[in-house]
């Protein structure tokens, strides 16, 4: 497809659709794809006006090429609205265009095509459901967003999960503002210089261009595309109000720190006033171990606040009243537990994260809309402890995996840095089961399966949603063999392993005289979750992995092994990765150990391919069967 040049990259025209855009069935350089952005054009202009700081505005056509493409037709316009401020989104326009006979028809979107939503605590959207749309179809829509933000320019990703054919941006600010350009990616960007286009700098301000562009797309243990995508994001640093009167506004994280402690919609917030004196004497009169009065606080704000779903970092509530209401955000759950261990008199702090969809943490400067979520960090007993209260099932000293992301910053005063967010919890799974094989090759026994950590985690989450009948359902069985009766052990002791414990069964898979056992019965690794020979981005677990399996096989009289799997021992450089396989037989007892330790969370592009291999033999070992042999007789 050739691409079409703008002469002086203003965008296309609102309406006018070429018709070589709706004939065509495919896109060449990728025909998998579903769908392609045809042209995305944006701006961002400084106006003065008694409302905005700045206008961005943006004009997008996609190409609907399979019904899998049918999702770019829900627009979501995202916008920030904090307390009486924010901003405006104005001017929506959007059509869809088909072919019909030969003619191009246009659909208007709407009113009713055009609601509300909202993406966190103070991130709302627009949200565009595009009318008629079929394979075949050309959507187009344009926006404006009047914003006071000065400090929050728009960024402006070149890169989407479909391919792009031309993207362009352009930024236009007055010369006493400064700010700093970072680019991201490895996708080359263009001037209009570049490409031959004309281009009045004076008039249209700076211009970058991509083309061509190529999809990237998301794969397993990754945290968001963001973090990976050709983009540029902009960062306010000066303003010169006349020659010898200048203002650097970013690079000091310790002035950073300084204003959030006085921010009225923060700081302010956690200075002890004695609002919640009685609970805390409360608590703190059932145990006289700090440790345990921590757990306490923590616990009753787990129990008293009941999470909206919603990420954030600032307050527009004071703590009592969040209290009362007994529901809110990120940041009214852990702000109002700051708040009350600083009254139990416990060195408590904030620490702003920016989660795996969010986007990795952004280190050079201090900007707060890099983060968008808030835990606390509290000393106790010469440990420091990260806690999160907006998750029932969540232990003191682990985070919600969302919030795993490598570092967050400590708000601390002199004392403010950056610390890591591991907590030492893994994904971890024990598996075990006691079989007997009698002299029909029928197959019984028992097993259970032990869950620690974020295992742990998941699993609680969802016996809450479903009940614990409905997830004991889900141990049905593997293959051949048959679970039955499971019984869930310390659901709610989170201290605890959560236990899971069933009855097996299994009539025999070979021959009156032949047994075919699979001892991994569909347990642990099963299927390789890294299937491209190439990756071309960090492999990110967010937490550790341990996966054991034990199984032990007593053997019928009579018998005797035939054919085990073979013995293996993979090391991945600096452990990082380990998996070993192991076989042994003692009399008539037979013991199958298979262990998986993920020991390192981050692998990059070139460690991958051994990743890929060491989980390539684990399934492939989990796949082998043992093989019983009847003697014959004398």
């Amino acid at each position: 497809m050739a691409v079409r040049q703008p002469s002086r990259g203003q965008g296309p025209k609102f309406g006018r659709i070429d018709m070589a855009d709706l004939t065509m069935s495919a896109y060449a350089p990728d025909t998998s794809a579903a769908a392609v952005i045809l042209s995305d054009h944006g701006s961002l202009e400084y106006v003065q006006d008694y409302y905005a700081a700045f206008v961005f505005k943006r004009h997008v056509r996609i190409k609907i090429l399979k019904k899998a493409g049918y999702e770019w037709a829900n627009v979501d316009i995202p916008y920030v609205k904090a307390g009486g401020a924010g901003e405006q989104v104005t001017d929506i326009k959007a059509s869809t265009y088909n072919l019909v006979n030969g003619q191009i028809t246009e659909d208007n979107i709407k009113d009713k095509e055009i609601y509300d939503g909202r993406h966190s605590a103070f991130v709302y959207l627009k949200k565009l459901a595009m009318p008629n749309v079929r394979v075949g179809s050309v959507i187009e829509y344009s926006y404006t967003i009047d914003s006071r933000y000065i400090h929050n320019l728009k960024e402006w990703s070149f890169q989407s999960s479909i391919p792009i054919v031309w993207s362009e941006y352009r930024v236009k600010m007055p010369e006493r503002y400064a700010f700093k350009m970072v680019k991201q990616g490895n996708q080359p960007l263009y001037t209009p210089e570049d490409l031959g286009l004309k281009h009045n700098f004076r008039k249209e301000g700076n211009r970058w261009i991509a083309k061509d562009v190529p999809a990237l797309h998301l794969e397993s243990y990754i945290t968001t595309l963001s973090d990976y995508v050709t983009k540029v994001e902009f960062e306010l640093y000066k303003v010169s109000y006349s020659k010898n009167n200048q203002k650097v506004l970013s690079g000091d994280w310790d002035e950073f720190a300084g204003i959030l402690a006085e921010d009225e919609n923060f700081g302010e917030h956690l200075k002890p006033v004695g609002r919640f004196g009685t609970q805390v004497a409360k608590i703190k009169a059932k145990d006289t171990n700090p440790l345990q009065q921590v757990e306490g606080i923590y616990s009753f704000v787990q129990d008293s606040m009941k999470w909206n779903g919603y990420h954030s970092l600032r307050l527009d509530k004071t703590l009592p009243e969040i209290l009362k209401k007994r529901s809110g955000d990120v940041a009214d759950i852990n702000m109002l537990l700051i708040a009350m261990l600083r009254e139990a008199g416990f060195n408590a702090n904030p620490v702003l994260v920016s989660t795996r969809s969010h986007g990795k943490p952004y280190k050079k400067s201090p900007l707060f809309t890099k983060f968008d979520y808030v835990v606390a960090q509290v000393q106790v007993d010469g440990a420091e402890l990260l806690l999160d209260a907006t998750e029932p099932q969540l232990l003191p000293g682990m985070l919600p995996v969302r919030c795993l992301n490598g570092e967050g910053y400590l708000v601390k005063g002199a004392e403010s840095k950056w610390i890591p967010l591991s907590t030492g919890a893994a994904f971890s799974n024990y598996y075990i089961r006691n079989l007997t094989v009698d002299n029909s090759g029928k197959v019984t026994g028992t097993g259970e399966e032990l869950l620690d950590g974020y295992s742990a985690l998941s699993a609680r989450q969802a016996i809450k949603e479903e009940g614990a009948e409905k997830y004991a359902a889900t141990y049905s069985g593997a293959g051949s063999f048959r679970l039955a009766e499971a019984i869930i052990s310390n659901a709610d002791s989170l201290h605890k392993p959560l236990s899971v414990a069933y009855k097996i069964a299994a009539d025999n898979a070979g021959s009156a005289n032949t047994i075919y056992l699979n001892p991994m019965m569909g347990s642990g690794v099963s299927k390789n979750p890294f299937q491209n020979p190439v990756r071309m981005y960090p492999v990110d677990f967010a937490a550790p992995i341990k996966e054991t399996v034990v199984c032990n096989v007593k053997l019928p009289v009579g018998w005797q092994v035939e054919e085990v799997p073979q013995n293996i021992s993979l090391t991945l450089p600096n452990h990082s990765a380990t998996y070993t396989y192991m076989v042994q037989q003692v009399g008539n007892m037979l013991m199958i150990i298979s262990k998986l330790n993920v020991n390192e969370t981050l692998f990059a592009p070139e460690e991958y391919p051994q990743l890929r291999e060491l989980y390539h033999q684990a399934v492939a070992k989990h796949a082998e069967q043992v093989v019983l042999k009847k003697e014959a007789l004398n």
